[in-house]
Protein backbone atom coordinates (compact mmCIF):
# COMPACT_ATOMS: atom_id res chain seq x y z
CA UNK A 1 0.00 0.00 0.00
CA UNK A 2 2.84 2.36 0.84
CA UNK A 3 4.58 1.75 -2.51
CA UNK A 4 1.29 2.25 -4.38
CA UNK A 5 0.71 5.59 -2.67
CA UNK A 6 4.17 6.74 -3.69
CA UNK A 7 3.20 6.33 -7.37
CA UNK A 8 0.11 8.59 -7.06
CA UNK A 9 -1.57 6.20 -9.52
CA UNK A 10 -5.22 5.84 -8.41
CA UNK A 11 -5.54 2.41 -10.02
CA UNK A 12 -2.48 1.03 -8.28
CA UNK A 13 -3.70 2.51 -5.01
CA UNK A 14 -7.11 0.88 -5.54
CA UNK A 15 -5.48 -2.49 -6.24
CA UNK A 16 -3.35 -2.21 -3.11
CA UNK A 17 -6.42 -1.21 -1.11
CA UNK A 18 -8.20 -4.34 -2.37
CA UNK A 19 -5.27 -6.51 -1.22
CA UNK A 20 -5.08 -4.78 2.16
CA UNK A 21 -8.83 -5.16 2.63
CA UNK A 22 -8.62 -8.91 2.07
CA UNK A 23 -5.70 -9.11 4.50
CA UNK A 24 -7.87 -7.38 7.10
CA UNK A 25 -10.72 -9.83 6.48
CA UNK A 26 -8.34 -12.74 6.88
CA UNK A 27 -7.03 -11.23 10.13
CA UNK A 28 -10.59 -10.87 11.52
CA UNK A 29 -10.76 -7.09 11.08
CA UNK A 30 -14.06 -6.77 9.17
CA UNK A 31 -14.91 -3.25 10.31
CA UNK A 32 -11.53 -1.95 9.19
CA UNK A 33 -11.87 -3.82 5.88
CA UNK A 34 -15.33 -2.37 5.28
CA UNK A 35 -14.24 1.20 6.02
CA UNK A 36 -11.06 0.89 3.96
CA UNK A 37 -12.83 -0.61 0.94
CA UNK A 38 -15.60 2.00 0.95
CA UNK A 39 -13.08 4.85 1.15
CA UNK A 40 -11.12 3.29 -1.69
CA UNK A 41 -14.24 2.91 -3.83
CA UNK A 42 -15.31 6.50 -3.15
CA UNK A 43 -11.93 7.77 -4.32
CA UNK A 44 -12.50 6.09 -7.69
CA UNK A 45 -16.08 7.32 -8.17
CA UNK A 46 -15.09 10.68 -9.65
CA UNK A 47 -13.18 8.97 -12.47
CA UNK A 48 -15.94 6.50 -13.38
CA UNK A 49 -17.87 8.66 -15.89
CA UNK A 50 -14.86 8.55 -18.24
CA UNK A 51 -13.39 5.42 -16.72
CA UNK A 52 -11.99 2.37 -18.47
CA UNK A 53 -13.03 -1.24 -17.74
CA UNK A 54 -10.01 -1.33 -15.42
CA UNK A 55 -11.51 1.50 -13.35
CA UNK A 56 -14.84 -0.28 -13.06
CA UNK A 57 -13.19 -3.61 -12.26
CA UNK A 58 -11.16 -2.20 -9.39
CA UNK A 59 -14.10 -0.15 -8.15
CA UNK A 60 -16.30 -3.26 -8.18
CA UNK A 61 -13.63 -5.37 -6.53
CA UNK A 62 -13.47 -2.92 -3.64
CA UNK A 63 -17.24 -3.10 -3.28
CA UNK A 64 -17.03 -6.90 -3.02
CA UNK A 65 -14.54 -6.52 -0.17
CA UNK A 66 -16.97 -4.11 1.46
CA UNK A 67 -19.84 -6.60 1.16
CA UNK A 68 -17.86 -9.22 3.05
CA UNK A 69 -16.92 -6.68 5.69
CA UNK A 70 -20.56 -5.64 6.06
CA UNK A 71 -21.68 -9.27 6.35
CA UNK A 72 -19.14 -10.04 9.05
CA UNK A 73 -20.05 -6.94 11.04
CA UNK A 74 -23.68 -8.08 11.16
CA UNK A 75 -25.08 -5.85 8.43
CA UNK A 76 -26.16 -8.19 5.62
CA UNK A 77 -28.66 -5.67 4.23
CA UNK A 78 -25.85 -3.25 3.48
CA UNK A 79 -24.02 -6.08 1.73
CA UNK A 80 -27.12 -6.85 -0.34
CA UNK A 81 -27.59 -3.21 -1.30
CA UNK A 82 -23.98 -2.90 -2.45
CA UNK A 83 -24.27 -6.03 -4.58
CA UNK A 84 -27.64 -5.21 -6.11
CA UNK A 85 -26.77 -1.56 -6.75
CA UNK A 86 -23.30 -0.18 -7.49
CA UNK A 87 -21.49 -3.52 -7.77
CA UNK A 88 -24.05 -4.85 -10.24
CA UNK A 89 -23.86 -1.66 -12.34
CA UNK A 90 -20.06 -1.75 -12.38
CA UNK A 91 -20.10 -5.41 -13.41
CA UNK A 92 -21.97 -4.45 -16.56
CA UNK A 93 -19.05 -2.24 -17.65
CA UNK A 94 -16.28 -4.83 -17.59
CA UNK A 95 -15.08 -7.86 -19.49
CA UNK A 96 -14.74 -10.51 -16.82
CA UNK A 97 -12.02 -12.30 -18.78
CA UNK A 98 -9.54 -9.72 -17.48
CA UNK A 99 -7.99 -10.10 -14.04
CA UNK A 100 -6.81 -6.56 -13.38
CA UNK A 101 -4.00 -6.46 -10.80
CA UNK A 102 -4.92 -9.96 -9.55
CA UNK A 103 -8.28 -8.86 -8.15
CA UNK A 104 -10.06 -12.10 -9.11
CA UNK A 105 -11.96 -11.36 -12.33
CA UNK A 106 -14.60 -8.90 -11.19
CA UNK A 107 -17.75 -9.12 -13.29
CA UNK A 108 -21.37 -10.34 -13.29
CA UNK A 109 -20.38 -13.89 -12.36
CA UNK A 110 -18.33 -12.82 -9.36
CA UNK A 111 -21.12 -10.51 -8.17
CA UNK A 112 -23.57 -13.40 -8.50
CA UNK A 113 -21.32 -15.70 -6.48
CA UNK A 114 -21.09 -13.13 -3.71
CA UNK A 115 -24.88 -12.78 -3.66
CA UNK A 116 -25.19 -16.55 -3.16
CA UNK A 117 -22.64 -16.44 -0.37
CA UNK A 118 -24.42 -13.61 1.46
CA UNK A 119 -27.74 -15.48 1.45
CA UNK A 120 -26.11 -18.74 2.56
CA UNK A 121 -24.33 -17.05 5.44
CA UNK A 122 -27.63 -15.45 6.48
CA UNK A 123 -29.39 -18.82 6.48
CA UNK A 124 -31.57 -17.90 3.48
CA UNK A 125 -30.98 -21.22 1.73
CA UNK A 126 -33.90 -21.04 -0.71
CA UNK A 127 -32.79 -17.61 -1.89
CA UNK A 128 -29.17 -18.74 -2.15
CA UNK A 129 -30.16 -21.67 -4.36
CA UNK A 130 -32.44 -19.49 -6.47
CA UNK A 131 -29.62 -17.03 -7.09
CA UNK A 132 -27.16 -19.85 -7.80
CA UNK A 133 -29.42 -21.09 -10.60
CA UNK A 134 -28.76 -17.81 -12.43
CA UNK A 135 -24.96 -17.92 -12.17
CA UNK A 136 -23.19 -19.39 -15.20
CA UNK A 137 -19.72 -20.31 -14.00
CA UNK A 138 -18.54 -20.97 -17.56
CA UNK A 139 -18.47 -17.18 -18.00
CA UNK A 140 -15.50 -16.75 -15.65
CA UNK A 141 -12.00 -18.04 -16.36
CA UNK A 142 -11.28 -18.23 -12.63
CA UNK A 143 -11.06 -21.80 -11.38
CA UNK A 144 -11.27 -20.58 -7.80
CA UNK A 145 -14.51 -18.68 -8.50
CA UNK A 146 -16.07 -21.70 -10.24
CA UNK A 147 -15.31 -24.11 -7.43
CA UNK A 148 -16.26 -21.55 -4.80
CA UNK A 149 -19.83 -21.49 -6.12
CA UNK A 150 -20.03 -25.27 -6.40
CA UNK A 151 -18.92 -25.70 -2.79
CA UNK A 152 -21.38 -23.08 -1.59
CA UNK A 153 -24.26 -24.77 -3.42
CA UNK A 154 -23.16 -28.12 -1.98
CA UNK A 155 -23.26 -26.58 1.50
CA UNK A 156 -26.75 -25.27 0.82
CA UNK A 157 -27.97 -28.73 -0.08
CA UNK A 158 -26.10 -30.26 2.85
CA UNK A 159 -28.04 -27.98 5.21
CA UNK A 160 -31.21 -29.51 3.75
CA UNK A 161 -29.86 -33.09 3.97
CA UNK A 162 -30.15 -33.40 0.18
CA UNK A 163 -27.13 -35.66 -0.10
CA UNK A 164 -27.65 -36.58 -3.74
CA UNK A 165 -27.44 -32.90 -4.73
CA UNK A 166 -24.38 -32.43 -2.52
CA UNK A 167 -22.71 -35.35 -4.28
CA UNK A 168 -23.49 -33.97 -7.74
CA UNK A 169 -21.89 -30.60 -6.98
CA UNK A 170 -18.86 -32.10 -5.27
CA UNK A 171 -18.24 -34.33 -8.29
CA UNK A 172 -18.44 -31.28 -10.56
CA UNK A 173 -15.90 -29.47 -8.36
CA UNK A 174 -13.60 -32.48 -8.28
CA UNK A 175 -13.57 -32.62 -12.07
CA UNK A 176 -12.45 -28.99 -12.15
CA UNK A 177 -9.93 -29.10 -9.30
CA UNK A 178 -9.09 -32.53 -7.86
CA UNK A 179 -6.29 -31.02 -5.76
CA UNK A 180 -8.85 -29.36 -3.51
CA UNK A 181 -10.08 -32.76 -2.37
CA UNK A 182 -6.62 -33.63 -1.12
CA UNK A 183 -6.02 -30.36 0.71
CA UNK A 184 -9.26 -28.66 1.78
CA UNK A 185 -10.57 -30.02 5.05
CA UNK A 186 -14.03 -28.44 4.68
CA UNK A 187 -14.51 -30.29 1.40
CA UNK A 188 -13.27 -33.59 2.82
CA UNK A 189 -15.64 -33.20 5.77
CA UNK A 190 -18.57 -32.96 3.35
CA UNK A 191 -17.46 -36.20 1.70
CA UNK A 192 -17.20 -37.91 5.12
CA UNK A 193 -20.76 -36.80 5.84
CA UNK A 194 -21.87 -38.34 2.56
CA UNK A 195 -20.20 -41.61 3.50
CA UNK A 196 -22.33 -41.77 6.62
CA UNK A 197 -25.63 -40.68 5.12
CA UNK A 198 -25.70 -41.76 1.46
CA UNK A 199 -28.70 -43.87 0.50
CA UNK A 200 -28.06 -47.41 -0.76
CA UNK A 201 -28.91 -46.42 -4.35
CA UNK A 202 -25.71 -44.37 -4.68
CA UNK A 203 -23.67 -45.28 -1.57
CA UNK A 204 -21.28 -47.39 -3.65
CA UNK A 205 -20.54 -44.37 -5.86
CA UNK A 206 -19.81 -42.27 -2.80
CA UNK A 207 -17.40 -44.92 -1.51
CA UNK A 208 -15.57 -44.99 -4.85
CA UNK A 209 -15.37 -41.21 -4.79
CA UNK A 210 -14.05 -41.21 -1.21
CA UNK A 211 -11.51 -43.84 -2.17
CA UNK A 212 -10.32 -41.77 -5.13
CA UNK A 213 -9.58 -38.80 -2.86
CA UNK A 214 -7.90 -40.96 -0.22
CA UNK A 215 -10.55 -40.90 2.52
CA UNK A 216 -11.10 -44.66 2.55
CA UNK A 217 -9.09 -47.64 1.35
Amino acid sequence: MRYAEETDDPLLIAAATWSLGHAMLTDDMPTAALDLAMIGAEKLESSLPDGSPEHFSLYGGLLLVATLGALRTGDPWRARELLRGPANKAAGRVDENHNYHNTLFFGPTNVGIHRVRIEYECGEISEALRLADNVDITQTPSLERKTSLLYKVAQCYESRSNDAAVFVHLKMAEQLCPEDFQLRQDVRIMVRTLLRRAKPSYASEVRLFASRIGLVT
